[in-house]
């Protein structure tokens, strides 16, 4: 014989189907939203931090080229160039080296890879060779934007590029333009 299931006391009455898949519906929704304000914040966290970094790189090899050309006797000319244009791209200095003996630097701007680069050249002569190579600044891009890296002046401030560097008293002018960094998942080390 069936007999009716025994009615259930007020005291156990709990949710419904219904109830649980709204309530679980609006917290996925909520936890969501959540999530992706987080995401939001962590990548600008991150973009921010590479910001300050390379703009901490940039500043050092700025110093770091400066502290050099301004101990530089003398900047030398550049015996490999062909054209003048060549100066815009790079710039060769010998500096006293700590053990007693001159170093000779060239900084040199890649078109190609959009970088700056402190090489340690083994002499001044046309045949000279790059012994060592640092210093890497990365995303310089002035060739996008047209203006050269190095820009050299004579006391009146007329451009020696322009007219072909002669033997005089030269003033240096050093721009660098650097692109913000996009995606670079790479890590410094």
């Amino acid at each position: 014989m069936l007999t009716a299931p025994a009615p259930r006391p007020v005291d156990e009455a709990g949710f419904t189907v219904t109830e649980l898949a709204i309530t679980s519906g609006i917290l996925i929704l909520v936890l969501g939203l959540f999530l992706g304000t987080l995401t939001t914040l962590t990548r600008s966290e991150d973009r921010a931090q590479r910001l300050v970094a390379n703009e901490q790189d940039v500043r050092f090899e700025l110093n770091q080229m400066a502290r050099e050309i301004r101990a530089a006797n003398p900047l030398t000319p550049l015996l490999a160039a062909t054209t003048a244009n060549a100066y815009t791209q790079q710039i060769q200095v010998v500096i006293p080296g700590d053990s007693g003996a001159d170093e000779v630097v060239r900084w040199t701007y890649d078109t190609d890879r959009m970088l700056m680069v402190r090489q340690r050249m083994t002499s001044t002569a046309a045949n000279a060779t790059v012994a060592s190579e640092s210093f890497f600044l990365n995303r310089v891009r002035n060739e996008e934007t047209g203006v050269p890296v190095f820009r050299y002046y004579d006391q009146s401030g007329n451009d020696l590029v322009a007219k072909a560097i002669e033997d005089s008293q030269i003033a240096l002018d050093v721009e660098v333009g650097i692109l913000e960094p996009r995606n670079d998942k790479r890590r410094r080390g």
